[in-house]
């Protein structure tokens, strides 16, 4: 589970300074080739350094995120990509149950969610 700023124009050391935190990962545009289009990257990880568990990891990311909503809304309106982001491996039939709350959550912040499954064999 990862915060995601992404932004042709972004200043990742601007977005620490707006958001209070550093970030697990940043780059600025055009210095890392696996960013699409050469944009800026700023990342902020709630994975296995944070919780294995897929829920807890939730919970912080929206804990995170509902405390800086005002920062990530002007983000948003400054043109950059702000999301929140799950990857993983995924197997057969697998889930990912959200619950009403969860949901609730994720809604009122207006961000997008954005789940990229691994679907290789393990």
């Amino acid at each position: 589970m990862t915060l995601v700023v992404e932004g042709m124009n972004l200043d990742p050391g601007s977005v620490t300074e707006r958001l209070g935190s550093d970030p697990t990962r940043s780059a600025a545009p055009g210095e890392d080739s696996q960013i699409p289009d050469g944009a800026g990257f700023w990342g902020l990880d709630f994975g296995m350094g944070f919780s294995a568990e897929f829920h807890r990891q939730l919970s912080g990311a929206l804990d995170f995120a509902e405390q800086r909503a005002g920062q990530l809304s002007s983000l948003q309106a400054a043109g950059h990509d702000v999301r929140l982001a799950v990857y993983g491996f995924s197997g057969n039939e697998s889930k990912l149950p959200l619950s009403p709350e969860e949901l609730g959550r994720l809604a009122g912040l207006g961000l997008p969610f954005r789940i990229t499954p691994n679907l290789n064999q393990r």
